[in-house]
């Protein structure tokens, strides 16, 4: 399974971040080198600020998506699998990725906004209400649900992270299989 990028992609509050790391904990528990990396975290290594609104209109998500699609590229070109959580729900950004990432899967993960709205574990759905954000993928940032994911998962309680990351590692060893 080395060398592989394992892309999981959502609105904000689908489960991105939880699903990515009980999947990392899976295959490194299985011996798997992984490395994980997390959309609001490149952010901030990258020395953007999650509560400032620049930087996440259309094309500043398309050209960030693509970067993190390049670093993720390169780590699994030195044969680590690279699990990715962002949202990048952008047409252009699923397309570089299938056409400059061997071995790529995306797992896209789908819940109604009335549900992660419920959740809002960054208050970003609250602060859009209340006037305080724009550019919220979803509500008044149109977003690209994928083409063709090579999973996807519906929200549909009570499946848990654990279930839904038990779910895409089974997944990637069907695929490496096939």
């Amino acid at each position: 399974m080395a060398g592989r990028v394992i892309w999981i992609t959502g609105l904000s509050g689908a489960g991105k971040t939880t699903v990515a790391i009980e999947l990392a904990e899976r295959l490194r528990g299985a011996g798997q080198a992984v490395v994980s990396l997390d959309g609001d975290d490149l952010r901030r290594v990258w020395g953007d600020s999650p509560t400032d609104e620049a930087g996440y209109g259309r094309e500043e998500r398309i050209a960030l998506g693509i970067r993190y699609a390049r670093l993720a590229k390169l780590l699994s070109s030195q044969n680590l699998i690279v699990i990715v959580a962002t949202i990048s729900l952008f047409r252009e950004v699923h397309i570089w990725n299938r056409e400059n990432i061997p071995r790529y899967f995306e797992v896209y993960l789908r819940a109604p906004l009335d549900e992660l709205r419920r959740r809002d574990p960054k208050g970003i759905y609250r602060r859009y209400e209340a006037g305080e954000l724009k550019n919220v993928a979803g509500l008044d940032l149109d977003v690209d649900e994928p083409d063709c994911p090579d999973l996807l998962l519906d929200f549909m309680p009570p499946r848990t992270a654990r279930a839904m990351a038990e779910e895409v590692h089974s997944h990637l060893i069907e695929s490496v299989a096939n």
